[in-house]
């Protein structure tokens, strides 16, 4: 939580818990990060292009956007091989709350109308949608954007998404996420933990149980029941036999109860064996 305390957001559940986890994700080498961010998708099912990238350039923790306000987060992404191949992802995420959609303040405004003239994009009004004001800023600002809708669902919001696509007019690229992600991503790195680094392993532990005390526990899988090797006797067995009683291997803790009724010879005598 140290960047929400840098930046004095401790006083919303949701910033502090966007802090906490990114903050954890940040200690970690950057090919976590970039491994977790690409498992975001858009609307059609088309997943972020990781795969020319390889470094975190920088994390920044709600920059200002220029007439849009403040995301959550703007991750620069960059490929150590070409100084020019870079893309930057604005992160805003959620935590319970929905999506706002209200006009930018006087603020916001006025910077906006102090650039008309001089930026022709700066001359068309900034959409009410959140997402979209944020993506259309970031146009604006950076050379190759995209937008990462983090969110509390299980399920993608596609509502919310659509509303926003139509809202900037354009083909986005909006993003989603799920904080249920985020805890599948750690457990999983954490049952390979023989091939994890004692750091990053801590670090990942840290941030299951902070997911799992939030409530982002996910159902990956059945796991396989397990037989121990010495099994206790059967609670309960019928045995019948004719004439003679069939003779059964006793286990140590079993006890015989013949039946004390009187049976014709040959009819069918039950015999129980019952465990303690």
């Amino acid at each position: 939580m140290i960047e929400a305390e840098l930046h004095g957001k401790t006083h919303t559940a949701e910033d502090r818990h966007t802090s906490t986890c990114l903050g954890l994700l940040r200690l970690l080498p950057d090919s976590y990060l970039l491994e977790f961010l690409g498992k975001a998708e858009t609307r059609e099912g088309r997943l972020l292009p990781k795969s020319p990238f390889d470094l975190i350039e920088e994390i920044r923790f709600w920059p200002y956007l220029r007439g849009a306000g403040e995301p959550d987060a703007i991750v620069g992404l960059r490929n150590s091989n070409s100084s020019s191949s870079s893309f930057t992802l604005i992160v805003e995420a959620k935590h319970g709350a929905p999506k706002s959609s209200f006009e930018p303040s006087a603020e916001e405004a006025g910077t906006a109308e102090a650039h008309v003239g001089t930026d022709n994009e700066m001359q068309t009004p900034q959409p009410r949608d959140q997402l979209a004001r944020y993506l259309r800023a970031g146009r604006h600002e950076y050379q190759r954007v995209g937008l990462i809708y983090l969110t509390h669902h299980r399920s993608m919001p596609c509502q919310d998404i659509d509303e926003s696509l139509k809202a900037v007019g354009e083909d986005g690229p909006i993003y989603w996420l799920s904080w249920f992600e985020l805890y599948t991503f750690a457990v999983d790195r954490l049952e390979n933990s023989s091939s994890l680094e004692f750091s990053a392993q801590k670090i990942l532990e840290a941030l299951r149980r902070y997911l799992e005390f939030q409530g982002y526990v996910r159902f990956r899988r059945w796991c396989p029941l397990t037989t121990p090797k010495s099994e206790p006797p059967t609670l309960y067995q019928r045995v019948y036999g004719f004439g003679v009683p069939t003779v059964v291997p006793a286990a140590s803790y079993a006890r015989r109860y013949p039946l004390a009724v009187t049976v014709a010879k040959g009819s069918l005598r039950p015999l129980y064996l019952r465990s303690k």
